[in-house]
């Protein structure tokens, strides 16, 4: 510990780590159990069976050890920097003037992300939680490429937490989202409602004049080299109606993802009722419906009791509710089967 830093632990809720990684020790045990008993029987000599058993072992201390050394980290705050420390997994040091906005999250935990950090590709952000309590969301002012153990990852944001989230926060000092260009509506020219530029001739980011319901303010989108949506400006307004139409390839459903909040674009900004998607995710996922071409559906959920849940995610009032449902089910002839399964 250097002096000025101030540490900052995230291992005080270990239920979700411990639950994890006791399932995942025990399955090493079991394997390695299985292995041994077949190096024992199958190795045709002894310095064959003793150099696979001894590779046995110190496969299974690495294991071991990559389980325990979150336990043995913390992130770090000096005057300068924010010193994020994840096993051995993650070592960045990030200036603290390269720190955009700090937002506290919640987010579920699962899989080997408790055990190391990674890079959530479709989030596009690097993931370095111990658990779901005293999240914290840092955006970076511009892309910074992070090395996770063997993997390189250029990201924008990263998730942590730590035990006392709320001191953290209130040391950064940061906005809990960054903050869209304050431009004056005079300065805004109709926006064409699809609009594709080259990149020799990129425009200037689109202000805000509270009618627009929908702006993609040139938004690209890159796969590795390949280019799916490029510098795309869209703007509909309150009330209009908008689809998309184009030949499989043309980016709909990549221009869809990034709208809901699915792929992160690689320039550019989407705002949805005046919020940016990525900067205040939960302001602007409040105030849109979102129906996939797949149907994600509840199969222990009647169709009332899914439109309910539906209605109590989004803090709508229960008289209002039932009256909607009730219209709804009336008007697609859907009442005779509101009540079942399936």
């Amino acid at each position: 510990m250097q002096p000025n830093e101030q540490p900052f632990t995230y291992t005080a809720d270990r239920s979700v780590y411990t639950s994890a990684a006791l399932a995942f020790g025990f399955l090493i045990l079991i394997e390695s159990s299985l292995v041994a008993i077949l190096i024992l029987v199958l190795a045709p000599t002894m310095w064959l069976k003793l150099v696979l058993l001894l590779g046995l072992v110190g496969l299974n201390v690495w294991a071991i050890r990559n389980l325990r050394s979150p336990l043995a980290t913390a992130h770090a705050l000096t005057p300068q920097t924010l010193h994020l420390r994840y096993g051995d997994s993650l070592n960045l040091e990030l200036p603290r003037s390269s720190l955009a906005a700090a937002q506290p999250v919640q987010e579920s935990v699962g899989g080997l992300g408790t055990f190391s950090a990674r890079y959530d590709a479709d989030r596009d952000r690097v993931v370095a939680v111990f658990s779901p309590k005293g999240q914290i969301l840092l955006t970076l002012t511009e892309p910074h490429t992070v090395r996770l153990n063997w993997q390189r990852a250029e990201t924008r944001q990263i998730l942590i937490n730590v035990d006392q989230s709320d001191v953290l926060l209130a040391a950064l000092n940061l906005p809990q989202s960054v903050a869209a260009p304050a431009t004056s509506q005079q300065d805004r020219a109709d926006l064409p409602l699809l609009r594709k530029h080259s990149p020799s001739s990129v425009p200037s980011p689109v202000p805000l004049d509270g009618e627009d319901a929908l702006i993609l303010d040139d938004v690209s989108r890159h796969f590795g080299e390949q280019v799916a949506i490029d510098s795309l400006n869209l703007g509909i307004r309150r009330g209009e109606i908008y689809g998309f139409l184009g030949p499989n390839g043309a980016g709909k459903t990549t221009t869809i993802k990034m709208i809901v909040g699915l792929l992160r674009p690689t320039a550019g900004r989407v705002i949805v009722a005046g919020h940016d998607v990525w900067a205040d995710p939960l302001a602007a996922k409040a105030a849109f419906g979102y129906v996939p071409d797949r149907s994600l559906l509840y199969e222990r959920l009647t169709g009332v009791e899914y439109l309910q849940f539906l209605a109590q995610m989004r803090s709508l009032p229960q008289d209002e509710t039932d009256q909607e449902i009730e219209y709804l089910l009336d008007l697609l002839d859907l009442a005779p089967h509101a009540h079942k399964l399936s």
